[in-house]
């Protein structure tokens, strides 16, 4: 229960239409744990190293919404038993976001759209 009163004061304190600070760390954490049923229920294994990430003055909400859009839909193309990683650095003012799996990727008709 701590957990989702904690994701929804997070979530209650973003401002859809405003720019403010976003852990991409947390932010990613709540997502896999939005997605834990999908994940168990496929046996995905998830590996993460988000280690040393900065917070982000951004726009929150749409951010966050584009990250659970792209791990989420990874999640559920994988199928049974794949593999999603995912893997944050920062170099000065850049920060890099990696979201790897071993799933079987994109129709190349379809790359065009992407």
């Amino acid at each position: 229960i701590q957990d989702v009163v904690g994701d929804l004061r997070s979530f209650a304190g973003l401002d859809a239409t405003g720019c403010g600070r976003l852990s991409l760390t947390g932010a990613v954490e709540d997502i896999l744990r939005e997605l834990t049923p999908l994940l168990t229920a496929q046996g995905i294994v998830t590996e993460t190293d988000l280690q040393g990430l900065p917070e982000l003055e951004c726009y929150p909400q749409p951010l966050r919404e584009a990250l659970g859009h792209l791990i989420g839909y990874a999640a559920r193309s994988l199928g049974e038993g794949g593999r999603l990683s995912i893997t944050g650095r920062s170099d000065g003012d850049a920060v890099e976001l990696l979201i790897t799996d071993n799933g079987h990727g994109l129709p190349a008709e379809l790359i065009g759209n992407v």
